[in-house]
C-alpha cells in the first residue's frame, strides 16, 4: 500500500505498481479536484439557488476527470467490464449457499 499517493509523479506511481504495490491512496488528489471545481464555478459570480444542479455537474466532471487520469496512470482504465464478467462467471459456478456465504463474509 502506498500511503500519500496524492501528488506523486505518474512515473513513480507506475514504478510502484510494477513492483507490486496494489493499493494507492489518492483521496487528496480527488478532494483537490472537487475544491478546484467549486472555486472555478464560484469565481464566475454568486451562486443562485437554481444554479446548484449546474455546479454539481461541473464538480462531478472535475472529480471524474481526476479519477480517470489516475485510472490511466494505474493501467486500470477500461478494465471494469472484465472484472465484472469474471465475478459473474465465478458466481455462476457457485451454489446458492456458496454465494450467500461469500456475501456475508
Amino acid at each position: 500500500m502506498l500511503h500519500g499517493g496524492s501528488d506523486t509523479p505518474d512515473e513513480d506511481m507506475r514504478r510502484a505498481i510494477a513492483t507490486g504495490v496494489d493499493k494507492i491512496n489518492i483521496w487528496t488528489d480527488v478532494r483537490l479536484a472537487y475544491l478546484r471545481a467549486v472555486q472555478d464555478f464560484l469565481a464566475v459570480g454568486p451562486l443562485e439557488t437554481r444554479q446548484f444542479e449546474k455546479m454539481m455537474t461541473v464538480i462531478r466532471s472535475g472529480v471524474c476527470g481526476a479519477a480517470r487520469q489516475k485510472l490511466r496512470v494505474f493501467g486500470s482504465s477500461g478494465k471494469a467490464a472484465d472484472v465484472w464478467h469474471s465475478l459473474m462467471r465465478e458466481a455462476a459456478a457457485m451454489s446458492d449457499a456458496e454465494v450467500g456465504e461469500n456475501l456475508i463474509a
